[in-house]
C-alpha cells in the first residue's frame, strides 16, 4: 500500500519552495496591513493637513525612526514588500508563458535583497 502523502517521484528530495512561498504571503500580507495606511498617512492626511503640520509629523515621528530596532523591523517590511513584489512578478511572467529561466530568476530575488541592503545601509550610516 502506497503512502499517498509522499511525492513517489523523489521523496527525500528537499526543496526551498516553502521559504520562497512563506516570504511571498509575509510580504503579500504586510503589503496589505502597511501600504493602505502608508498611502492615507504620506498622500491625503498629512499634505492636507489633517494631522497637523508636515514639520510638526516630522518632529513627532523622527524620534520614532532614529530608533534602531523600529528601523530594522520596518527594513523587514519593506524586504518582505520587495521579495512579495519580485515573486508575483516572476509567476505573471511565467503565466503570460515567458520563461526567464533560473538565473534570471535569482538576480530578481538578488534585487530585492541588495535593495534591502542598501536602505538599511543608509538608514545605519554604513555607507
Amino acid at each position: 500500500m502506497t503512502n499517498l502523502n509522499q511525492d513517489t517521484k523523489s521523496p527525500s528530495k528537499k526543496t526551498m519552495k516553502p521559504l520562497y512561498w512563506s516570504l511571498f504571503g509575509a510580504g503579500g500580507m504586510a503589503a496589505a496591513l502597511a501600504l493602505p495606511a502608508l498611502i492615507i498617512l504620506l498622500s491625503i492626511a498629512i499634505p492636507f493637513g489633517l494631522i497637523g503640520s508636515p514639520a510638526g509629523f516630522y518632529a513627532a515621528i523622527a524620534p520614532w525612526l532614529s530608533n534602531k530596532f523600529i528601523f530594522l523591523c520596518l527594513g523587514g517590511i519593506l524586504f518582505l514588500i520587495l521579495w512579495h513584489c519580485v515573486h508575483r512578478f516572476y509567476y505573471c511572467l511565467h503565466d503570460c508563458q515567458i520563461h526567464i529561466g533560473t538565473k534570471t530568476r535569482w538576480v530578481l530575488y538578488l534585487i530585492a535583497i541588495i535593495s534591502f541592503v542598501i536602505t538599511m545601509g543608509y538608514g545605519w550610516k554604513l555607507f
